[in-house]
């Protein structure tokens, strides 16, 4: 039976081209991410085994050859020691949010090691993640045009994010569940799929802003009072509690320091990620986003070395952004300014903060307004249009595969 605001679609629902599309980019990505960590062991364990030939214990083999090449900057060196570990604070990995290293830390509970158990939680996260996005878009498509903006934000080069053990895939899971639920009207579902996506990823907080848009244009019953309303929209403050939840949390049974009260910036800064906020990100003085992207620039041009990580950064952030306008009439209203706010926001973070590379990461959280693609279908109608992107695409994703292995890109 179809709810409310869910159009027919005829013929199969077109589920299996999207899971077929993520397997393949799956043992794509880990076997780009094996021939990358020949060059350039990381872990212990591909250390002390090469990839060829096959060693014994063959498990641990496979977990050389398949897991370990994956984790590379954050997720080596924060999410694997926290599963394993926990939270120390004598570093910055209290500025990293709890649920994904969480998850992983309770298998380990059951043997499991940290290192797997991350791939676990990631791996079922983004096929999760791609099932659900083409469920979400076929509310506002027809079924063979959410299939095909589907693939299209699985080939999206950055979309190799999907697939390495960040809390994006666990992210974009939850968003995506929460925004379902949204449409659904199931709003105590979304509040609490929102309130998860927070725990897995800061900007979580932002879907507050398509829940209070859907909660206002889904229904008159939400625009007056009576008890049933009332809980509807209080279902909406399930998900900035999961950050204030984390980090009073954090601050009094973890760190036991109170925040930085020296300047209103260090004091945000100290509260929201950690007191050790500052070995992630230098506080700057605050410069104009275009005065950030200028200095990327002047730095790029006067250092060799940083100049393939501006190029794909600041490449694929406009790229997002281009997309973004490109969609922006066909896309809902609660979609529209959740992207924007979160294509705005990724840039405006680096106008506070100063991190040995410029403008690190930009991409990958410019993709983190994943729902602009449901407004791209007629963008890519044409099937030499659509061939030309996929193998452009699928050509960088690639190459940021190997070069995320490598540790040359800050992905």
């Amino acid at each position: 039976m179809l709810r409310k605001g869910e159009p027919k679609a005829a013929g199969s629902t077109g589920m299996g081209a999207p899971a077929l599309t993520w397997f393949v980019l799956l043992v794509l990505s880990h076997l780009v991410a094996a021939l990358a960590s020949a060059a350039f062991p990381n872990s212990a364990l591909e250390k002390s085994m090469a990839l060829w030939p096959p060693s014994q214990p063959f498990s641990a083999y496979l977990q050389r050859v398949l897991i370990n090449p994956i984790f590379r900057w954050d997720a080596i060196y924060f999410y694997q020691p926290i599963a394993a570990n926990g939270y120390q604070t004598t570093n910055g990995s209290l500025a990293y949010y709890p649920l994904l290293p969480y998850l992983a830390r309770f298998l380990t509970l059951f043997g499991v090691d940290p290192f797997v158990g991350l791939w676990i939680v990631i791996t079922l996260a983004g096929l999760g993640f791609v099932l659900l996005f083409e469920r979400l878009a076929r509310l506002d498509l027809p079924s063979e045009q959410a299939n095909w903006v589907t693939q299209l934000l699985l080939i999206f080069p950055i979309s190799l994010i999907i697939f390495i053990p960040y809390p994006e895939p666990l992210f974009l899971f939850l968003a995506t569940a929460s925004l379902y639920f949204m449409r659904r009207e199931r709003w105590w579902l979304a509040g609490l799929m929102g309130f998860l996506a927070t725990l897995a990823r800061q900007v979580g907080i932002f879907l507050v802003i398509p829940m209070v848009i859907e909660l206002w244009i889904q229904g008159k019953e939400n625009r007056r009072w009576s008890w049933q309303a009332a809980r509807n929209w209080l279902a909406a403050g399930l998900i900035p509690l999961a950050m204030a939840g984390w980090t009073l949390f954090r601050i009094f049974a973890i760190e036991k320091v109170a925040p930085d009260t020296s300047s209103v910036q260090k004091f945000i800064l100290t509260t929201l990620l950690s007191s050790k906020s500052s070995e992630v990100a230098v506080t700057r003085p605050f410069a104009w986003p275009w005065q950030v992207l200028a200095e990327a620039v002047t730095q790029a041009v006067q250092n060799p070395l940083i100049r393939l990580n501006v190029l794909f950064n600041m490449g694929g952030y406009f790229l997002v952004a281009l997309l973004l306008i490109l969609a922006w009439k066909r896309l809902r209203l609660s979609y529209r300014i959740f992207s924007l706010v979160i294509v705005a926001l990724s840039l405006l973070d680096f106008s506070f903060n100063l991190c040995a590379l410029p403008i690190p990461s930009l991409f990958r959280h410019a993709y983190l307004a994943f729902p602009l693609f449901i407004g791209l279908p007629e963008l890519f109608k044409n099937r030499w249009t659509r061939l030309a992107f996929v193998a452009f695409s699928l050509a960088l994703f690639i190459l940021l595969v190997y070069v995320y292995g490598v540790e040359g890109w800050v992905v």
